[in-house]
Formats: C-alpha cells, sequence, structure tokens
C-alpha cells in the first residue's frame, strides 16, 4: 500500500562538514582558557574536544596540562596582532580539514560550532569564514564597538537571528577572534595579514562573514589591525548600504538599554503541530505539550471554521496560544471535513516547510485538514487522541464501542448514531474514500503511531487495515508541573470523615459523559451522599435545585485546587459511557489524592485497578449505585486507596515529552536547514509583512469577548481622535459606545 506513495519533499541536506576546532591562546590569557573550554561543549554538545595552540610561556603549558588539552606552543610569545593570521596559519604545521579557530576569552552561542559548519558547508565556495563580533571596526553586530555590549552573547545572537536575512556575505578580511579556514590558506604567503588577504582574493578564493552567528569578543580589546591595510573603499564598504546596515543600529539601542529578547530560542529541531481549533482534551494537550517540551521549537497550524466548513483559513501560531497568527491563508474551496488532497493545502506546506525549515510533523487531529500531511516524506508522529478520519463520529462507539466497521456499517452509523453529528456534510463514498487512502497513508514507515493508552491501539489495529501491523507506542498524558504544583497540597490534607459521603462529578455531564447514569442514580445517591458537580456546563443546570446538590458550571485550572478542598471530596465519579482515550480528570482527581469510580470502558479500564487507585463499575446504574453505597458504608476502604494514591508518583508533561522525543531518529546529522538561522523566533524583528491585518482575533474568545473589545478600542480611538468630525459628534459617539459597553458588562 505505502509504495504507492511519493514524498511530496525529498530528504534535505544533511550536515556533513566536521572541523577540527582549536583554540588560540596567546601570552598572558592562560586566565582565560579554563571558562572557554567549558562554555565551548556547554553551548554546542556536537563541538569536538579542542586542541590548543599557544605561546610557549610556563603559565600557558601548566594550564594546558590542568585541563587535558593537546597542545602546540608554536606561537611567539609576543604577538605582532598585524600578522596575526599568518603567524596562527604558520603555528599549525598542516591543516588536514576545515579548522575553526577560537580565541580564549570568547565567548560563543548556542549551536555556534554546528552553525558555523552549516555556513561552511552551503558555501564551500570560501576560503574563509566568519561570524560577527563585538569591537571589530568592520564585523562587528553594532554601529560603534561595544567593548561592554549590555547583553550577553545568548540575547544578542537571538536579536540576530531575528534581525538578520541569514546571509553569508563577501568580506575584505575575517575576525580574529573567530573563523573557519579551509587547508588551502596555507598555500599563500604574504608580509601581513591584509596582504595576505588581498593575495587570497585575487587568486579568485573568497573570504565571507555570516550575518545570523555572533559571538563576544569584548574581553579582547582592540582587534581589526589589518583594517589599516585596505583600500579605502574597502574600509567604507561595510558603513554603507550592506547586510549590516539594517538592523546594526537597533542592536546598539539594544544593548545600551540592556533590552533582553522576549523570547529565547534554542537551534532545535522545528517541529510542526497540527490541531484543530475546538479546544477541549486536545487543546489543552497541545498547550501541555508545547509547554513543557524542551527538544523542538513548536508550531502549531489550525484550521479555522464553523460547522458548515471545519477550515475556510488555515493559521500558522508560533505557539498554542491562538495570539496572532504568523501566518494565514484562506482557501478559495473550504474543507468540509477531511479532504483526500486540496491544491491550496498542499501550497501552503510546502512555504510552512520552507519558511520555517520544519524538519517533523506531530498531528493530533486531521479535522479541518488534507491527507497530504501525510504523505510529505518527513518523520511524522500521528497521536490518537480519537479514531478520527477512519471514524467520522470519533469515539468509534455505535451502541457499544466498535470492533470493526465496514462500508454498510458506516452507512448505518451516518444514519442512526447520535454520535456521529459533526460531519455531515461529506457523501458516505467520500468517507469510504477518505478511510481507505487514511490506512494507505498509515503504513508508510516514516509514521510512528503513538496512542495515550493501551486500549487505544488495540482498538485501533482492529479497525483500521493500515495500523494493523503497525507497532504502537503507548505514551501517557502527562500533567503540568504549575497544576501538580496547586494539587499537591491536597494530596498532604486528611479531611475528617463526614456522615455523608462527598463524591464529585468534575467536568461535563454530556450524554456521552453519563449523564442519563447520574440522572436516574442522584435521588438514592443524595440520600447518603453530597455531590459536587464542578465545571458540568449549563447541562448541568438541570441538577441545580435538588437537595444536597452543589453546581458549579465552569472554573478555571487555577480554582480546581480551592474547589476540591470546600468539598473535601471522598470520591471522584467518572461516568462515560463512551471509551475515553486517556481521561485528565482521572489524572487530576490522582494529583489531588482523590480515589474514583469509573466506568468500565477505555482508558479507565486501562489505568483504574480496583482497591489501588479506585474501583469500576459496569455501565449501568445499578453497577455504579450499589459500588457507592458499598463504599460509604465501608470508608475504611477508601482511606486505603487514598494512602496508597498519596504515595504514587503522576506522570509530567516534562516525562512525556521525553518519551515522544525517544521515539525520533538521533543517529543522523542534523539537516542545514536546522542551523541557518536555526535561533529565528518569528516573535521580535522578523515581520511577514504580506500577512499583515488590521485586526486579528483571538478564535478561543466568545463573539461577546470579541465585540466588548472591539467597543472599547473604538471608544478609545474616538476619544483621543483630534481631527475628523466636530467634537459634540465624537462625544456623541463616545456616550453611545458606553452604553453598548455596560450592557455588554451587564449581561
Amino acid at each position: 500500500m505505502a509504495e504507492n506513495i511519493i514524498p511530496l519533499f525529498p530528504a534535505p541536506e544533511r550536515l556533513s562538514l566536521n572541523p577540527e576546532l582549536v583554540l588560540v591562546a596567546l601570552s598572558g590569557e592562560e586566565g582565560l582558557l579554563e571558562s572557554t573550554v567549558a562554555q565551548i561543549g556547554r553551548a554546542d554538545v556536537s563541538a569536538p574536544q579542542p586542541r590548543l595552540l599557544a605561546a610557549d610561556t610556563t603559565g600557558l603549558r601548566q594550564a594546558a596540562k590542568e585541563l587535558g588539552l593537546d597542545a602546540s606552543f608554536t606561537l611567539p610569545t609576543t604577538m605582532a596582532m598585524e600578522n596575526y593570521w599568518l603567524q596562527v596559519l604558520a603555528g599549525c604545521a598542516e591543516l588536514e580539514r576545515e579548522t575553526i579557530f577560537l580565541r580564549a576569552g570568547v565567548k560563543v552561542p548556542d549551536a555556534w560550532f554546528s552553525r558555523l559548519s552549516a555556513a561552511a558547508q552551503r558555501r564551500p565556495e570560501a576560503l574563509g569564514l566568519c561570524p560577527l563580533g563585538a569591537v571589530h571596526p568592520m564585523l562587528r553586530a553594532f554601529a560603534q564597538s561595544n567593548s561592554e555590549p549590555g547583553l550577553d552573547v545568548e540575547a544578542v545572537d537571538q536579536w540576530l537571528n531575528d534581525y538578520a536575512r541569514g546571509l553569508e556575505f563577501d568580506v575584505p578580511l575575517v575576525l580574529e577572534s573567530c573563523a573557519l579556514w579551509r587547508p588551502r590558506a596555507l598555500e599563500f604567503t604574504a608580509d601581513d595579514d591584509a596582504a595576505l588577504f588581498r593575495e587570497i582574493r585575487r587568486a579568485g578564493d573568497w573570504l565571507l562573514a555570516c550575518d545570523h552567528i555572533y559571538v563576544d569578543d569584548a574581553a579582547l580589546g582592540e582587534l581589526g589591525a589589518a583594517v589599516a591595510g585596505l583600500a579605502e573603499a574597502e574600509r567604507r564598504a561595510l558603513a554603507e548600504p550592506h547586510p549590516l546596515l539594517t538592523w546594526r543600529h537597533a542592536l546598539n539601542e539594544l544593548a545600551a538599554r540592556s533590552e533582553a529578547p522576549p523570547r529565547q530560542v534554542h537551534c532545535q529541531p522545528v517541529q510542526l503541530n497540527l490541531a484543530h481549533a475546538w479546544g477541549g482534551g486536545l487543546g489543552r494537550w497541545i498547550e501541555d505539550y508545547v509547554a513543557a517540551d524542551t527538544h523542538h521549537t513548536n508550531l502549531v497550524l489550525r484550521p479555522l471554521g464553523d460547522w458548515e466548513a471545519f477550515a475556510k483559513t488555515i493559521a500558522l501560531y508560533r505557539g498554542a496560544d491562538m495570539d496572532v497568527p504568523l501566518r494565514s491563508w484562506t482557501l478559495t474551496t473550504p474543507i468540509l471535513g477531511t479532504a483526500i488532497s486540496h491544491g491550496e493545502y498542499r501550497q501552503l506546506l510546502a512555504e510552512i516547510l520552507r519558511d520555517f525549515r520544519v524538519e517533523s510533523l506531530l498531528v493530533s487531529s486531521l479535522i479541518g485538514t488534507s491527507l497530504d500531511v501525510l504523505k510529505l516524506g518527513i518523520p511524522t508522529t500521528l497521536v490518537c487522541h480519537d479514531f478520527f478520519p477512519y471514524c467520522p463520529a470519533l469515539v468509534a462507539t455505535f451502541d457499544s464501542p466498535c470492533t470493526s466497521c465496514d462500508s454498510a456499517r458506516q452507512r448505518q452509523c451516518h444514519q442512526e448514531n447520535p454520535h456521529h453529528r459533526f460531519f455531515l456534510h461529506d457523501t458516505d463514498e467520500q468517507w469510504d474514500r477518505v478511510r481507505e487512502v487514511y490506512a494507505q497513508c498509515l503504513s508508510q514507515p516514516n509514521i510512528k503511531l503513538v496512542a495515550p493508552t493501551p486500549s487505544v491501539a488495540s482498538r485501533y489495529r482492529e479497525l483500521v487495515e493500515g495500523a494493523a501491523e503497525k507497532p504502537f507506542n503507548v505514551i501517557p498524558h502527562g500533567l503540568g508541573p504549575g497544576l501538580l504544583q496547586c494539587l499537591e497540597p491536597l494530596r498532604q490534607e486528611r479531611f475528617p470523615q463526614h456522615e455523608r459521603l462527598k463524591v464529585v462529578v468534575l467536568g461535563s455531564v454530556a450524554p456521552q459523559k453519563g449523564v442519563k447514569i447520574l440522572a436516574e442514580i442522584m435521588e438514592p445517591l443524595t440520600a447518603f451522599a453530597d455531590l459536587y458537580l464542578i465545571g458540568c456546563g449549563v447541562e448541568g443546570g438541570q441538577f441545580e435545585d435538588r437537595d444536597h446538590v452543589v453546581v458549579i458550571e465552569r472554573y478555571t485550572r487555577d480554582e480546581l485546587p480551592i474547589h476540591l478542598r470546600n468539598a473535601q471530596v471522598d470520591i471522584g465519579l467518572l461516568l462515560s459511557v463512551v471509551p475515553e482515550t486517556f481521561s485528565y480528570t482521572l489524572s487530576e482527581f490522582w494529583a489531588a489524592g482523590i480515589p474514583v469510580v469509573a466506568t468500565r470502558l477505555g482508558a479507565f479500564a486501562d489505568r483504574v485497578v480496583d482497591d489501588q487507585n479506585g474501583w469500576l463499575a459496569d455501565t449501568t446504574p445499578q453497577s455504579v449505585f450499589a459500588l457507592l453505597q458499598h463504599l460509604a458504608a465501608d470508608r475504611e476502604r477508601i482511606a486505603l486507596v487514598r494512602e496508597k494514591l498519596c504515595n504514587s508518583p503522576i506522570g509530567t508533561t516534562a516525562q512525556m515529552c521525553d518519551a515522544y522525543a525517544e521515539l525520533e531518529d538521533q543517529s543522523s546529522p542534523p539537516p542545514l536547514k536546522r542551523l541557518l538561522l536555526g535561533r529565528r523566533s518569528y516573535r521580535n524583528a522578523y515581520r511577514d509583512y504580506d500577512n499583515q491585518r488590521a485586526l486579528h482575533i483571538n478564535h478561543k474568545a466568545t463573539y461577546k469577548e470579541i465585540l466588548l473589545e472591539f467597543l472599547l478600542y473604538s471608544r478609545q480611538k474616538a476619544e483621543l481622535a483630534t481631527t475628523g468630525g466636530k467634537a459634540w459628534q465624537r462625544r456623541l459617539l463616545v456616550k453611545g459606545l458606553d452604553v453598548w459597553i455596560r450592557r455588554l458588562r451587564g449581561s
């Protein structure tokens, strides 16, 4: 099946250049060696153990011995700086391959060695190539020499990546503090460095500098002795219109104010997350994953639409928050549910992969997408939060959990299954074809499948042909550190035993969450128990007038510990009548040390063990009520399980992200596209001017919130306006807006 799918994108070019690293220390610089050696490895784990090229002094010999460096003491004790590179190159007996020379005392940023190597691989014509520094008169990142940059090397390098175009450009010389040389540089002879640089360029070889890598060489003092030997036009060139001019002054201002970048980005793989915009458990998972993931730079692609068509616009975000998109595309032909292939969608994928250097795909939802996303040929992880698009009903339940589904059953499901309520515009024939192509895509070797619980993996193999022989990785969802910290005190707290059992239903009481069971047991249960419906939404309103029932329609995540403490909960109640794929609510109960009674389905059956962390009941009112009644009469049993829970670890989002990272192939060298402008955050100076809009909508906000925000903005504009209409007209407009603002706030 998979052999019929031709990947849309070729395999990327990978870093193959493997330079040597030579640390250069001049007389009196032994005190700089230790910190430089330590930070080289910290900043870039791929940097090799450096070889030392040093002046022959007692202090440098002792320092080299203490640091265990392979050293050559061939530099003169008194160095003529106008001949710096001539003497350094002569001090090497030979260069067998490309070599990066770094002066002791220079501070280097994240992935500096790999990034400089990648730039040299991209530009094989360059005989010498260097980054930018802090003080060199021609090769500094700042408008003026910055002997005290005001920002650390990571901050300046981050700003640089956000401002720079990502170029290597011609220069008449290279930086003394850090540069890569190719072996043929030893063939040139000259009287001084300026003459050496002239000879190199006369021979047709290139000297280049990178506008996207910065090293802090301020500790070295004056650099650039060779500048005096250049022609006047060459000396003036980098102060005139040039790649550096557009942002040199900006960096000077930022450094003078010690203004750190809003976001620091590590040079790591860019991963594109595909998710829907519905929020809910999947939205929460995306937020948790992006916040905890230290292995990738994450972008999130979401379809924006309505019940008529789930993807009318596609928006790309720099993270899980649906704030101002990096880019957005309005589709001329919207995607109703899931498209088998879609020209515009494929084009925007190509644009994202190219412009944002995407290396891998993490698919959490295929709602509002095209199956082209599974044909890209890049490493792809499909997280089975539900059974869509193989099951348009999402939950793979029709009267009971499905174990098979052919075309006839799918048609019957479309007509009769109450869970099949979202995707009503696509025909049965369309779904048959989507299911066929989807199963075919899953069998590709670059696609890995992840399930949050074993039952999801088992049911996927039963239902989806392409997954039948596919290995599944089971990785449970974790809870974030903030929520765990909030709930931890509840684990330590010991509430008094009350005469009446304290039972909490957390979250929705929609039909699939077991509202019928709850309604049937409500009266006999409240005879001996107090029932708290926390976060039940408007559906919980039907129970708010009952005795011994507390209804709290909504709560924020930060408020959860307060509500649970006020209730002094004995038992959490989970009544889903469709198989959950994981259940955050179950994890939250356990994080608070609360045992659960849950229906014997899906993730509950996977995770709940009787008398260890809770109890399971059949999906009937009689079974659930009987178990609660028995536990109410045996409080010691509840106390024992609570004690076990309070001593059991809860999986964290960091552990979850580490498990996902372990699925990736780490054996290959990184692709060049990761290392070229690899720290660009797409948040600071970079702007996509072609996609700017006057108004950006947070698609999580309600219409009322959006309207109120617009009215407040309009009021401010009217109040501050000095032109356009007479003063009395503006005052009248402000009063009218105030009326509507008060109405919206009061409603």
